[in-house]
């Protein structure tokens, strides 16, 4: 479980990292995005615990991942300031953490130091390769980090909100990434864009709700990592 968790909170942050070049001046996109998660060479001690479908909420400036496997549903919220709350179901036990913004950067510097978040400037290629995904126009992009290359497909037609970014960690890509695979832990996953739906997002999904039990940072994660 700690491994899975750990895939799915870099995934995660590197969605985040592509959007926060996505901002445009006309109003932000308030709708879902929903994406297919696929394996390469995948060990078979992990099928059925990897996560087959990211869904992405945004509205109001706020903006919500959840990643969905058979054994649990696992999501990230990121609110107008910075903050970001942590919600987890395994097989019907719901718990939920909120982090502060000083949380969120020793998260992000703890992955750095374990090398599941790169901390070298990547370097960014826009190529003339397009292609169309779940109905938008796609530009590929060659983000190279440490000598690893990555591809990634990126529309300009999706307004993401990005008031609550600071940090991009992929420089040089516009827009919202629509297909891109990484590397983590020993997986190799892709994500690909197969549908996007505007409206229709409630202000609950942006909240601990009354079913889920509100843990400290330190007790959620220790929780995790006893496997729950």
């Amino acid at each position: 479980m700690k491994t899975i968790v750990k895939v799915l909170c870099v995934a995660m942050a590197l969605l985040v990292s592509f959007s926060v070049s996505a901002q445009k001046k006309e109003k932000a996109f308030a709708g879902i995005i929903k994406y297919a998660i696929s394996y390469e060479d995948l060990d078979p001690q992990y099928k059925g615990q990897v996560p087959t479908e990211m869904i992405t909420y945004v509205k109001d400036g706020k903006f919500r991942m959840d990643q969905v496997s058979p054994i649990c549903t696992m999501g990230s919220i990121v609110l107008e300031d910075g903050s970001a709350i942590v919600l987890i179901d395994v097989m019907g036990q719901k718990l939920a953490t909120q982090q502060s913004k000083e949380d969120i950067e020793k998260t992000k510097a703890e992955a750095k130091a374990s090398g599941d978040l790169k901390d070298s400037e990547p370097v960014v290629e826009k190529t003339d390769e397009t292609k169309m995904i779940a109905g938008y126009k796609c530009t590929k992009y060659n983000v190279t980090t440490d000598g690893e290359t990555m591809e990634v497909f990126v529309t300009e037609d999706i307004p993401m909100p990005a008031s609550y970014y600071e940090n991009s960690q992929v420089k040089g890509v516009k827009g919202v990434p629509m297909e891109y695979s990484m590397s983590a832990n020993g997986m190799n996953m892709t994500m690909t864009a197969k549908e996007v739906k505007k409206g229709g997002v409630n202000n609950s999904m942006f909240m601990i709700t009354d079913d889920y039990q509100k843990l400290s940072t330190e007790d959620f994660a220790r929780m995790l990592g006893g496997g729950m």
